[in-house]
């Protein structure tokens, strides 16, 4: 498993992210210029850069 890592700007968007992804399973968040894309953990991690790992939770 990677380490997770937060950047500034992900830390506003944290509480959202918990609420609205499906619980069990990881995501990444890619920032690109406009938009935010969120898509299910890829095998693949070469692509992980400027992303941050949302971990799955349970409330």
């Amino acid at each position: 498993m990677l380490n997770e890592f937060y950047p500034k700007c992900a830390a506003s968007l944290d509480l959202w992210l918990q609420t609205v992804l499906p619980r069990g399973q990881d995501y990444f968040i890619c920032k690109d210029n406009l938009s935010i894309n969120m898509e299910q953990y890829p095998e693949n991690h070469d692509h992980l850069k400027n992303c941050v790992t949302v971990p799955s939770v349970t409330l």
